[in-house]
C-alpha cells in the first residue's frame, strides 16, 4: 500500500485549486450608449428630441454680416466692427430645469430643484459645455449670441433703442420677478414681446448666459472678422475667465443691452448664471 507524503497531498490540493484561481475576474458590462437626438425641420429652424424625452427648438440665425460691439457703450465693447458669420441654429430659449434635470438623471448629476419652466442655474462652464455636446451642439460664440440678440440693424436691446421693464427681467422692471428668475420665453407676447429680431426670447435679463470666448477686453482690437472665436487657451483651467452675455435679474438695464459683455471663471454656478446651445447648420 502507498503512502500519501504531506508533499504529496499538498501537490493534489494545489492542482484542484489553481485551475480555479488562473480565471481572471469578468469586467462589469459598458452601459449601452445612449441613441442620437432625433432632429426635425421646422419653418425657423429646427427641433431637437433627446432619449430622455426632451424637445429643443431652435431657430436658425442665416448667414451674413452684422455690426458687432458699440463705440458708446463700456470700453470692452469697441470698437464697433463689421462680422460675418457663418448659418447656425440657436436655442430659442435658455435651458430649462425641464430641459436640464432629464439629462442630469441619465448623466448621474444633481438636478436643479427649482420651478421646472425656470432657467436652469449653478450651471459652470464646463458642464453647460457638455449639455450642449450631449446635443449635438456646443456653447454659441460670443459673435453669435450678439447677432441672435441684435440682427443686422443694429440694436440695442433686442426688441429696439431703449430699455423696457415689460419685456425683459432685469433689476427693478417692476415685473412680479425681482427677486429671481423668470419662466423662459415668458416675455414674448402682445407689449410683453422682448424677443430678438430672429424671435429668440430670453437675450436681455433673466440670466447671464456662458459662451464658448475666453475673456479679453480689448479682443475687438484684433479680431477676424469672419466667425471670430477667443479660444486661444486650449487647456480647460478652472479658473480662466470666460464672456457671459445678456445680464441677469439682478443687473440694471445698462447691462442688458445686447453689446453688453461680462466675465466669470470657469467653475462659478450662480443663480444669476445659465445658458442655452447653438447647434452648426
Amino acid at each position: 500500500m502507498k503512502t500519501i507524503t504531506r508533499t504529496t497531498l499538498y501537490l493534489i490540493i494545489l492542482s484542484t485549486v489553481l485551475p480555479g484561481c488562473k480565471d481572471k475576474p469578468t469586467a462589469p458590462p459598458e452601459e449601452p450608449e445612449s441613441p442620437p437626438p432625433v432632429v426635425s425641420q421646422t419653418q425657423t429652424g429646427i427641433q431637437i428630441t433627446t432619449h430622455v424625452g426632451t424637445t429643443h427648438t431652435l431657430i436658425l440665425i442665416p448667414e451674413g454680416p452684422f455690426e458687432m460691439g458699440a463705440n458708446n457703450g463700456i470700453r470692452n465693447e469697441g470698437p464697433e466692427h463689421t462680422v460675418h458669420l457663418k448659418a447656425y441654429y440657436i436655442d430659442h430659449t435658455e435651458i430649462s430645469n425641464a430641459q436640464w434635470n432629464p439629462y442630469a438623471i441619465a448623466e448621474r448629476q444633481l438636478p436643479n430643484f427649482d420651478p421646472p419652466e425656470h432657467p436652469v442655474v449653478n450651471i459652470n462652464w464646463f458642464q453647460a459645455g457638455e449639455y450642449c455636446a450631449w446635443l449635438g451642439g456646443r456653447l454659441p460664440t460670443e459673435a453669435e449670441w450678439e447677432k441672435a440678440a441684435r440682427g443686422t440693424d443694429g440694436r440695442i436691446y433686442p426688441w429696439g433703442a431703449a430699455p423696457d421693464p415689460n419685456r425683459a427681467n432685469y433689476l427693478n422692471s417692476g415685473d412680479p420677478f425681482d427677486n429671481g428668475t423668470a419662466p423662459v420665453a415668458y416675455y414674448r407676447e402682445g407689449n410683453r414681446d422682448g424677443r430678438s429680431p430672429y424671435g429668440v426670447s430670453d437675450m436681455a435679463g433673466n440670466v447671464w448666459e456662458w459662451t464658448q470666448d475666453e475673456y479679453d477686453s480689448a479682443y475687438y482690437q484684433r479680431s477676424p472678422r469672419d466667425n471670430p472665436v477667443n479660444y486661444e487657451i486650449k487647456t480647460h483651467f478652472l479658473h480662466l475667465e470666460r464672456v457671459v452675455r445678456g445680464g441677469s435679474w439682478f443687473s440694471t438695464a445698462f447691462l442688458v443691452r445686447t453689446t453688453a459683455r461680462d466675465a466669470r471663471t470657469s467653475n462659478l454656478q450662480t443663480n444669476t448664471l445659465g445658458f442655452r446651445c447653438v447647434v452648426d447648420r
